[in-house]
């Protein structure tokens, strides 16, 4: 197809990078996965968020994430990462929180979350003492706006398809009568020029 770009506003990217910090409790001992290649926006608001707060931002070639992402995640001790549900799918359907010991936020987006996906990373009901809480979040957004919109943590019972609650400065709004599926309707300070 034919590639697209947009215009999105420096302080929209400020806001996107605050909004992010908060939703995915990203803080100056996280590592951060960088799993979007330069060319998607993820990749930006991964970058930018981690640098903002002092973070570790954990880098690792395209070829490696695929081929080996449980080494990359263990070595790098990654806390938090987002990606695709593909790219998250490529695990072992053995894996699990339990298999990364520092990992604390895995955020999917992109693409519809499988319910497959969402069974097998749904973190544990109670954690252990002084074990961190583990978040699984369902991410969505449009290219038209600065990298996503909306973040939702997903919880067992969900109806499929749930795409979370706006980010600080997002409007979204269902177009479809009552009961009818629709068009996501975006507006706020994070559009696109």
């Amino acid at each position: 197809g034919k590639p697209k770009g947009v215009v999105c506003e420096h302080a929209a990217l400020c806001q996107y990078v605050d909004a992010k910090l908060q939703s995915h409790g990203i803080d100056d001992g996280a590592h951060v996965l960088l799993v979007s290649a330069a060319t998607w926006d993820p990749s930006v608001g991964d970058a930018f968020s981690t640098l903002a707060c002092g973070a570790t931002l954990v880098t690792a070639p395209r070829a490696r994430l695929v081929q080996d992402l449980p080494a990359v995640l263990r070595e790098g001790a990654v806390s938090h990462v987002c990606s695709t549900p593909a790219l998250w799918g490529i695990l072992p359907a053995s894996a699990s929180w339990n298999c990364f010991p520092a990992l604390r936020v895995v955020a999917l987006g992109g693409e519809r979350l499988p319910s497959s996906l969402i069974k097998q990373w749904q973190p544990p009901e109670r954690e252990c003492a002084g074990e961190p809480k583990r978040r699984l979040l369902n991410t969505y957004g449009v290219t038209e706006a600065t990298v996503y919109q909306t973040v939702g943590e997903c919880r067992p019972g969900d109806r499929p398809g749930m795409v979370g609650r706006p980010l600080p400065g997002v409007v979204c709004a269902v177009a479809a009568p009552p009961g009818e599926a629709g068009e996501i309707w975006i507006s706020g300070s994070l559009l696109a020029r």
